[in-house]
């Protein structure tokens, strides 16, 4: 079972104690990507290239609903259980990151992932 789910954090807020972790509490926090958002994807047959960079053409991609998986009653998009790499690619828009004082990446997974933002 693979499971994907991205939530991005601007700020974090007090309320959930985290400046006892050592980060600076505020008072606002904002999820960028939420866990059930449409995603574009592809169970790729070889490895691709470059599709980590921006300017890299996924409109031939499927697109499902995070998070992705094998089908256990979990899942909101299934992928073939045959599947050993699943690509997944989601644009977003941060209007001013001069306002950004943290970001937290929350990832739910089995077997492993790689991130890039």
């Amino acid at each position: 079972m693979k499971k994907y789910l991205l939530l991005t954090f601007l700020t974090i807020s007090s309320l959930f104690g985290f400046s006892q972790c050592g980060f600076n509490p505020v008072n606002h926090w904002e999820v960028v990507v939420k866990d059930n958002t449409t995603w574009k994807y592809i169970v790729p047959n070889s490895t691709l290239s470059n599709w980590e960079i921006t300017t890299y053409n996924d409109a031939s991609w499927a697109s499902g609903t995070g998070g992705m998986g094998f089908g256990d009653n979990d899942d909101n998009t299934v992928i073939p259980s045959t599947s050993r790499t699943v690509y997944m690619r989601k644009t977003f828009n941060i209007v001013d990151t001069a306002l950004i004082h943290q970001v937290i990446l929350c990832m739910d997974y089995d077997d492993g992932f790689v991130a890039y933002i």
